[in-house]
């Protein structure tokens, strides 16, 4: 954290440049990322690329993921994840996603509410994270 590397990172995405990754290159994108775990997470710090508070799992159909990442949304309630299927990404722009690909990704929420998206589908980020902080009122 606070690496030369992240620090050039964060300002090629300031001057409108472009970020892929692909595997654990699409997880460290996130603040918190899921460093490790087959049904339980371990959890470490990414490099906080991503606009708003999103963890990211990969492989996430192929591997059958969805444990692990409502694992790591309970310890983190008010995030969101987004379970990335093989030969699929998630393009952003501001707060809007649009799935291109193969396959499909997946929005989970703590509570493990999960909605997926197939290519073409475009969402709202600011709107999912929304739907998770007003899961976790009380």
């Amino acid at each position: 954290q606070g690496t030369l590397v992240e620090k050039g990172l964060q300002k090629f995405i300031a001057r409108g440049g472009v970020l892929v990754g692909s595997s654990a290159g699409a997880a460290i994108m996130s603040k918190t990322r899921i460093a490790v775990g087959k049904k339980k997470s371990k959890l470490a710090k990414g490099f906080g690329l991503l606009p708003q508070e999103i963890i990211v799992d990969q492989h996430f159909s192929e591997r059958n993921r969805q444990a692990r990442l409502l694992d790591a949304l309970k310890k983190n309630p008010r995030k969101i994840g987004f379970g990335v299927d093989e030969g699929t990404a998630v393009r952003i722009r501001g707060n809007e996603a649009t799935v291109v690909g193969k396959s499909s990704v997946t929005v989970m929420y703590s509570n493990g509410k999960k909605e997926e998206f197939n290519t073409g589908s475009t969402f709202n980020i600011a709107d999912k994270v929304s739907q998770a902080a007003n899961l976790n009122k009380n």
